[in-house]
């Protein structure tokens, strides 16, 4: 409240330039988005403050405030490659689709295909050969699901079920397509580091505990009551419950650089 107040009073900062993130401090961050849909809605709300401003935002962080801004990066970061994915695959399911309807209807004009005229040819016209539609073709049944090495992934994943399913996931094993994959990727990393110079002009760390801080660990030790109406032992059970401990517990500074 204090800063509000500060910004109010010393740099004329009102109801219109101000965007309050607040959350629930006792959970970790992906628990706050399957649950809340938190990390989605700050993305949102962002989004439509630049939107109505016309201007990038400077974004403070407070104490935890910092882990959990940090975390909706590598968040969107990922969010962003999935939804580039899921736009790759739609346009290449349409496309194979629609080139089995017709050789002269082709479907909408997919991302995918003009990446790989360029690399084969560097062509910049829109005139359609029958030599640009072989290529197209070739191109459909390149992306299309191999069969092979579907099966290998599938054997693989019985025998590894203690996997973490998003390193399979990252990694393209076990994707439909896992060239679209690699593509997304980086359009999804091209895509993110757009919205963040969009969006965010600065980043301010207020108290920003990003090697960690001793107090969650003296919490979980010992007990801490923080001042509340309960003895330490009762604190400790508390913070043991709280997925958001863990999160801000210090790091070696080898691990922090």
């Amino acid at each position: 409240a204090w800063l509000i107040q500060w910004l109010a009073d010393n740099l004329g900062y009102d109801v219109t330039s101000i965007v309050a993130l607040p959350y629930d401090w006792r959970l970790s961050p992906d628990k706050m988005e399957s649950r809340d849909g938190f990390l989605t809605l700050m993305r949102k709300k962002i989004e439509a403050a630049v939107e109505s401003n016309g201007l990038p935002g400077i974004m403070v962080a407070h104490s935890m405030g910092n882990a959990v801004f940090r975390y909706f990066l590598e968040w969107l970061r990922v969010q962003m490659q999935h939804e580039a994915y899921a736009r790759y695959a739609q346009q290449a399911e349409h496309a194979i689709a629609t080139a089995a309807v017709s050789s002269h209807h082709r479907g909408p004009f997919w991302r995918g295909r003009a990446i790989y005229r360029n690399i084969v040819g560097g062509r910049e016209n829109n005139t359609h050969t029958a030599e640009e539609d072989e290529i197209f073709v070739d191109f459909t049944r390149a992306f299309e699901p191999d069969a092979t090495e579907k099966s290998k992934s599938n054997h693989q994943n019985k025998e590894n079920r203690m996997e973490d399913d998003d390193e399979t996931n990252s990694a393209g094993s076990t994707r439909k397509y896992p060239k679209l994959w690699e593509l997304a990727k980086m359009e999804g990393d091209s895509q993110w580091i757009d919205w963040l110079g969009k969006h965010v002009w600065t980043y301010v760390g207020l108290a920003a505990p990003l090697l960690g801080a001793p107090g969650p660990l003296r919490s979980v030790l010992s007990g801490e009551n923080m001042g509340l109406p309960f003895t330490d032992e009762e604190a400790r059970i508390l913070e043991l419950s709280f997925g958001s401990t863990s999160s801000v517990n210090p790091i070696p500074t080898k691990m922090g650089f």
